[in-house]
């Protein structure tokens, strides 16, 4: 029988600790303080896939059948952050807030339940 996600979350308990998403939208707002640090936006990617792969991860143990669909948004995602360099635009900044909000609110909520459920 599957682990539910309820349960990989209280086994790694120490993980959901360290990639809550406000993790992620800090490490936005370091570069948009910082937008010719390189040390900052490198530290964004870094946050940004780790989270990932830990969300891949517990999908993968909670045997979520679109993992290979939200896998793909997300790696289209790094490859658009890869694909810039410091210094970092407003407008890129901006784009990558709101597309972590949007992927939050219509991508990640969709598989909530199914995880938690």
């Amino acid at each position: 029988m599957p682990r539910t996600a309820l349960s990989i979350f209280k086994s790694c308990s120490e993980k959901v600790t360290l990639f809550p998403t406000q993790r992620l939208f800090k490490a936005i707002a370091d570069v948009e303080q910082h937008p010719s640090q390189a040390v900052a936006y490198a530290h964004l990617k870094s946050v940004m896939g780790k989270h990932f792969r830990f969300e891949e991860d517990m999908m993968k143990e909670a045997q979520f059948a679109d993992l290979a669909t939200h896998k793909g948004i997300h790696e289209d995602f790094e490859a658009t952050l890869r694909a810039s360099q410091v210094p970092i635009s407003s407008e890129k900044v901006t784009g990558a807030k709101q597309w972590l909000v949007d992927h939050i609110k219509l991508v990640d909520f969709k598989y909530k339940g199914k995880l938690h459920g």
